[in-house]
């Protein structure tokens, strides 16, 4: 464990003098920052308003009537989460394209079995490596989502949202590992290396992008301000049996948004913090019932593509020459 811990160590080191990771993580630090800090300014202006109107009320001698909102500080991080989708699936691509790639522009591999540290060792201090990297990019947000609602906001966490933002960014990690670990793969398996940064943008652009926005435009409630439905004054119950005649529809436009890791990676996040009001106040218990299988499957692709990398250093005897 120690050599891995070594290479680990390296390897996070190696990240922050690269300029293209540094300036992905500087980009995607500052977005995440502004988007918190936008969103706790407008809940701040809410509250703002509610207590103006309450202080007004009391000031008469009248009796409030006004009901406390719900602000569901969670849901103000739906944009961080959608920057995680996308900016962060780059800069984890970018990790394991440079991870590998640059071992090999150096040769330094065949140097590494010199030494005593086996194949899947050296690679294993790697993933380790970057995933210090992003652990400490995705603490940063928790750390500053949970400031900003306070300091901004006015508002603190209770124990079930600080729960449902941990699991949010354990959920964001293991997304990211999933194109760290296909971007490392590619890297190892193809014989230029260059050409798996190309193939892993491109299946980036299809999984992250095209997939899911086919899905969003196949679904006729996210083509009307508000939802379709909601501006037809349709209840939940009529909503459902008007989707039933068209059930064959629904089948295709949601096997093909479940065709992306991203689309889980989404659903789940955004059940943790209360984005669609379902699930707004719900406990654990019911998340999970409702998302099992989103957190299911990008653990899963996470694991396989992550033990098909580990298999492909074992066996590849190509880049260790």
């Amino acid at each position: 464990m120690s050599l891995v811990w070594v290479v680990a160590n390296k390897e996070f080191r190696d990240a922050w003098r690269d300029k293209m990771v540094a300036l992905l993580i500087t980009c995607l630090g500052i977005l995440v920052i502004v988007s918190i800090v936008t969103a706790t300014q407008h809940i701040g202006v809410d509250i703002a308003q509610y207590n103006a109107a309450l202080d007004q009320i009391k000031a008469s001698g009248q009796i409030s009537k006004l009901v406390a909102p719900s602000f569901a500080p969670l849901r103000l991080l739906q944009n961080s989460v959608e920057y995680f989708e996308i900016i962060g699936a780059v800069l984890a691509i970018i990790l394991g394209y440079t991870s590998i790639a640059r071992e090999r522009a150096n040769q330094t591999l065949p140097l590494m079995l010199t030494r005593q540290i086996t194949k899947v060792q050296f690679i294993v201090g790697k993933l380790l490596g970057s995933t210090l990297i992003l652990g400490v990019l995705i603490a940063s947000f928790v750390i500053m989502s949970v400031l900003s609602i306070w300091i901004i906001a006015g508002l603190t966490l209770n124990g079930l949202e600080l729960v449902k933002l941990l699991l949010t960014a354990v959920s964001s990690l293991v997304y990211l590992l999933i194109f760290y670990s296909l971007s490392a793969l590619l890297t190892i398996h193809l014989r230029v290396p260059a050409n798996a940064l190309v193939v892993s943008l491109a299946l980036w652009i299809v999984f992250v992008l095209v997939i899911p926005q086919i899905g969003d435009t196949m679904d006729v409630d996210n083509q009307v301000p508000g939802g379709f439905f909601a501006s037809l004054n349709l209840p939940k119950g009529s909503e459902k049996m008007v989707l039933a005649n068209f059930a064959q529809y629904e089948i295709i436009r949601n096997g093909t948004e479940e065709a992306s890791p991203t689309k889980h990676y989404e659903r789940a996040s955004f059940a943790l913090l209360g984005v669609k009001q379902e699930f707004d106040g719900k406990s654990l218990g019911e998340v999970w019932n409702a998302k099992w299988q989103n957190f299911v499957v990008i653990t899963t692709v996470a694991v396989v593509v992550t033990a098909v990398l580990l298999l492909e250093v074992h066996r590849n005897k190509m880049i260790w020459r």
